[in-house]
């Protein structure tokens, strides 16, 4: 049965590419450091929550469990998620405005869903 061209291509050993004086001394050129990013980036931390007396049936399954496990003392009011995630922009009032817009469209269900935003810039 005839083989299938194969989607993979291969290097012999006579078409790799090989380091050449002319190559290495363009890539290893007396500039220097490159320069920092002009623009800031900010970390952003985003926690979300279930709002106040919406049914978090997480947290009640986290609860059940904990008890099984004797730890009865323990009231677990909320579960929810945490994001991280940093973001280039100029300001951290920017940053502030992007985190909003982000969790508005897609991130956190307003119905639902409550959240708070923490920012800072990393040096």
């Amino acid at each position: 049965m005839p083989r299938g061209r194969s989607s993979t291509r291969t290097c012999s050993a006579s078409t790799r590419a090989t380091s050449s004086p002319a190559t290495a001394s363009f890539w290893h050129t007396s500039i220097g450091p490159l320069p920092r990013n002009p623009v800031p980036v900010f970390r952003v931390e985003l926690a979300v929550r279930p709002r106040p007396g919406v049914k978090d049936p997480q947290a009640e399954a986290v609860q059940e469990s904990l008890a099984r496990l004797g730890h009865g003392g323990i009231a677990v009011r909320a579960v929810g998620r945490l994001l991280s995630m940093t973001i280039d922009c100029a300001t951290s009032d920017e940053a502030e405005r992007i985190t909003a817009a982000l969790c508005e469209q897609l991130l956190v269900n307003p119905n639902l869903e409550t959240y708070s935003v923490s920012v800072e810039e990393v040096v």
